[in-house]
């Protein structure tokens, strides 16, 4: 193959050769159809006074290419997903034992399912698609911190931005 990509899990792994800094995203988060989700620290949001609000830094880079179709077949030509499409709160106190405070994508994501039930509860005939653009519309801009200057719109670290609940919930009334 030419082309070789390999995913460290936890702090305990150093890359000392070839670290390109590439994409980390993979798998069922990387298809069509999904709603990639980054973190950003509950407090380090508009509303607790840090604007545009601070992305987590282990959450994942997307923009990694689709090389293969579902089937197996090699793509003509690499795809390459807008992924995340946008970032919600981690960082969260939870009832549950060994998640008192729960962190990461995987808290963010529910707060963004949440927010997307919501908008459904509004008007239950929205798509897929629709909820997906209303969610990335309202969205609040964040930076790329690996970047230098301020990404105005899309980037693979923050997708569109901080989710915006309200604003989200009330571009979604029929």
């Amino acid at each position: 193959p030419n082309l070789m990509k390999y995913v460290l899990f936890g702090d305990s792994s150093e890359i000392i050769e070839h670290d390109t800094n590439s994409p980390t995203s993979y798998g069922h988060f990387n298809t069509d159809g999904t709603i990639a989700v980054g973190a950003a620290y509950w407090r380090d949001t508009p509303a607790f006074g840090t604007s545009p609000a601070i992305h987590r830094d282990f959450s994942s880079l997307c923009g990694t290419p689709i090389l293969f179709d579902p089937m197996g077949g090699r793509l003509s030509e690499p795809r390459i997903l807008m992924q995340p499409a946008v970032v919600g709160p981690d960082g969260v106190a939870t009832s549950v034992e060994g998640f008192d405070i729960f962190d990461g994508t995987s808290a963010a994501a529910p707060h963004v399912a949440g927010v997307a039930a919501l908008m459904l509860e509004c008007n239950p005939g929205l798509t897929p698609d629709q909820v997906r653009e209303i969610l990335e519309t309202t969205a609040m801009d964040m930076d790329d911190q690996t970047t230098s200057g301020f990404d105005d719109g899309f980037d693979f670290t923050t997708g569109y931005g901080y989710i915006d609940a309200v604003g989200a919930v009330s571009m979604s009334r029929p």
